[in-house]
This record gives structure tokens, C-alpha cells and sequence, in this order.
């Protein structure tokens, strides 16, 4: 979603041909690049028998190879911008791609990964994260790193302009991700609910990947105060509605951020919980510990606390809203300018 948000976003500032290359044919992700006017490239070992038709078997060379190869293939001799965000590949794969590429760009929040990029981003807020890149990438290499550089799509441009810190606590939206395979939400019907008081208006939004939405939909159908809903292209407009929400780690941290939302958080991934304690440590979110930490209880206790004291819920989002400013756009005319075309 991060590169599709890019390229949309680069679209706007310059004409060019752009792909997305990958080697997971997931209809959903394929789906959407495709209907968004991008072309797609699936990388295959079809043609070449001494590499293993598993993709997850593939080395980064070979993975290298067969990435170049699609592009050849479609008469593209030389990549002028590329993008890349995935964890699996690291300096390895970008020198063997490096030689028919002018710029290449990196997504990457791990820090643990040595590139060989001309520009790296990091959209997170985490512990030393202004240095933690000096011994992975080049000298020369430029640095977007932080919640100003956050890939935000347009609704939430939209909406950030209209974004004023919260007074009072009587809307909570809950989102635990496009997955949930720990199954959080409905965790938080049958735990939570039954003693959420009744004031408050719940509205619980369920992901696009998530295989328990159906028994999520029924159990909501108990509760008057909770509103089930889909993962659409309104969430932004969701988060602006909502005094308060309870959530997962990840890029959606840094969402609720930028709207000046206060947040109840658990990690879902290893990778989450630095970044969650830190966040949690600068007092921009409650962070609860890991998924198997769920705890209904103290759900409530911070409920009911900011129900008492609304004077702690503005002074929380007026915190959240003083970091909420966005330099996407800096980061896109960093991305094309000195573009080389190569005929």
C-alpha cells in the first residue's frame, strides 16, 4: 500500500510509465494496482528451469535476475525511479538491479538491513531514529526518516486540514488491522463490550483480509452501541470522527497520529513493539504490551479515565497534532527531480 500511495502520488507531479513488479499473485493487491491505472509485472521462474518455481525458494540474485528479465521483456531497457519496500531483500538484490537503475529508493522501518540506495525512508518515530541508518546506507545517500515523511494517502490530506484536537470522549473506533489473525476484534466484543458503558458509541471496522468477518458481523448484532463496519476508502474520515481509538501497531499508528487521535495499542508483530514502547515512552500513545496481553479491564480503566477528565484527552490530542505535519510532497519532488531519460 505504501508504494501504491507513492506512485499515486508521484503521478501527479510527473508523466511516466509506471509498474509494480511482484512475485505474489494476490488478487486483492493485483486487483487494486491494476484498476488504479499502474501496470503489473508478475516475476515467474517459468522460463527458467534452473530456477525453483517456489518463490519463496528464490535467492535475492535470482530474484534479481527474474525481476530484470520482466522488465526486458516489456522493452524497458533502464528503470529511471525505483521503489522498493520489501523486508526480504537487502544490498544484495539492489547491486544486481543497481546497473540498469538511475535512482533507487527504499522503504524500510527495520533498520537492520544494510542498501546500497540513493534515498531511504523510514516513516516511523523510533527510538534514535535519526542516527540508527548511519552504518547501512552510503555517504551520500539521502535520509527522510520520521512521521513527517509518513506515505499518507489523499483522504487523509483531505481530512487533516479539517482536524481540530478532541474535547470529549463519546466515539471510539477499533481497528486491529487488515488481517487480525489473532482475532482481536472479536476479543474485544465478547470482553470488552459487556462492560463498555452504554454512552459510548463503538465503531468497529473490520479488514479486507480478515477470514472472520462473518462472525465478527453477528456478534455485533448483540450490542446496541457498536457499529460494524468494512475497511473502505473512508477510514480517514472514520478517524476524524472518533474521540478515541484501539488499534494495532504498525503504519496505522502513525495514521492516527496525524489525526490527532489518541490510541489504546497493541503490537501484532515483533517489529511493533519498539516502536510502540517508544511512542508510548514520548507519551504520543497507550501502548498495552503484545497481543496475548489483551486485557479488557484496562481497556476500561483509560476509557472511563478520559471520560473523567476530558482535559487529559484534549491535552493528548493537541500533543498528537503538534507532530502531525506532513512533508509528503517533499519527499515525491525528492523522488523525480534530476530524472535522467533514456530513449
Amino acid at each position: 500500500m505504501r508504494c501504491l500511495t507513492l506512485a499515486k502520488a508521484i503521478r501527479k507531479i510527473i508523466e511516466a510509465e509506471i509498474f509494480f513488479a511482484t512475485k505474489f499473485d494476490e488478487p486483492n493487491f493485483t486487483e487494486l494496482i491494476v484498476s488504479s491505472g499502474f501496470n503489473l509485472l508478475l516475476l515467474t521462474a517459468e522460463n527458467h528451469s534452473n530456477i525453483n518455481s517456489n518463490v519463496s525458494a528464490w535467492t535475492q540474485e535470482q530474484d534479481a535476475i527474474l525481476f530484470e528479465n520482466s522488465f526486458f521483456l516489456q522493452g524497458v531497457l533502464r528503470i529511471d525511479i525505483l521503489i522498493v519496500d520489501n523486508y526480504s531483500l537487502d544490498r544484495n538484490w539492489e547491486r544486481s538491479v543497481k546497473h540498469f537503475v538511475n535512482k533507487l529508493v527504499v522503504i524500510d522501518d527495520l533498520a537492520i538491513r544494510k542498501h546500497v540506495c540513493d534515498i531511504l525512508i523510514d516513516q516511523n518515530l523510533a527510538l534514535d531514529y535519526k542516527i540508527r541508518y548511519h552504518n547501512l546506507v552510503p555517504k551520500n545517500c539521502r535520509l527522510f526518516l520520521g512521521i513527517s515523511y509518513l506515505i499518507l494517502r489523499d483522504e487523509f490530506f483531505n481530512e487533516f486540514n479539517y482536524v481540530e484536537a478532541r474535547t470529549k470522549l463519546s466515539k471510539v473506533l477499533v481497528f486491529f488491522g487488515g488481517v487480525d489473525k489473532d482475532n482481536l476484534s472479536h476479543k474485544f466484543i465478547s470482553q470488552v463490550m459487556p462492560i463498555m458503558p452504554c454512552d459510548i458509541s463503538i465503531r468497529l471496522v473490520i479488514g479486507v483480509a480478515n477470514f472472520n468477518a462473518d462472525n465478527i458481523k453477528k456478534s455485533c448484532e448483540f450490542y446496541k452501541n457498536i457499529d460494524c463496519v468494512e475497511y473502505g476508502e473512508n477510514i480517514a474520515e472514520m478517524m476524524m470522527e472518533a474521540d478515541l481509538a484501539i488499534g494495532a501497531g504498525g503504519a496505522t499508528t502513525g495514521e492516527r497520529i496525524m489525526m490527532g487521535l489518541p490510541s489504546i495499542v497493541y503490537s501484532l508483530a515483533e517489529n511493533q513493539v519498539e516502536i510502540s514502547q517508544y511512542l508510548h515512552d514520548i507519551g504520543l500513545i497507550n501502548y498495552m504490551g503484545d497481543q496475548s496481553e489483551f486485557d479488557a479491564e484496562s481497556i476500561i480503566l483509560l476509557i472511563k479515565r478520559y471520560v473523567k477528565y476530558p482535559e487529559l484527552l484534549n491535552a493528548h490530542s493537541s500533543r498528537l497534532l503538534g507532530v502531525a505535519k506532513s512533508q509528503l510532497s517533499d519527499l515525491c519532488d525528492e523522488i523525480v527531480s534530476d530524472r535522467r531519460f533514456h530513449e
